[in-house]
């Protein structure tokens, strides 16, 4: 079974640069603006991406619109055959101040070097 492991911001741009012309233009735009509130860990507060993205939506609203953006977002990574996945940690009862939002991916497994040998 494939290990995902929570991808760096850089690594989020990388991963977002591979699939972002099959994204709309208004999905582009806020799939940046999100990246800029990432820290450089990869990960924000859900708090902190509501109110840079949707500065006038009530939590609720706030969060439906996140989800779908975050749907929209991997589902133009799956027609690349990328495994990009939002994650959300944290409790919802510690309200989204105390929630995350990050991007997984699955470890790339690694490639011998071979070159030496192959001559």
């Amino acid at each position: 079974m494939p290990k995902f492991i929570q991808l760096t911001r850089a690594q989020t741009h990388n991963a977002l640069r591979q699939f972002e012309a099959d994204l709309s233009p208004a999905v582009r735009n806020l799939a940046q603006q999100l990246l800029a509130v990432f820290d450089d860990d990869g990960s924000a507060s859900v708090k902190a991406v509501h109110d840079a993205l949707f500065p006038l939506a009530e939590t609720v609203a706030a969060a439906a619109q996140l989800s779908k953006l975050t749907k929209q977002l991997e589902q133009a990574a799956s027609s690349k055959r990328l495994s990009f996945k939002a994650r959300l940690s944290g409790s919802k009862q510690a309200g989204v101040a105390q929630r995350r939002i990050s991007f997984t991916a699955v470890r790339a497994a690694p490639v011998a070097d071979t070159e030496g040998l192959d001559a």
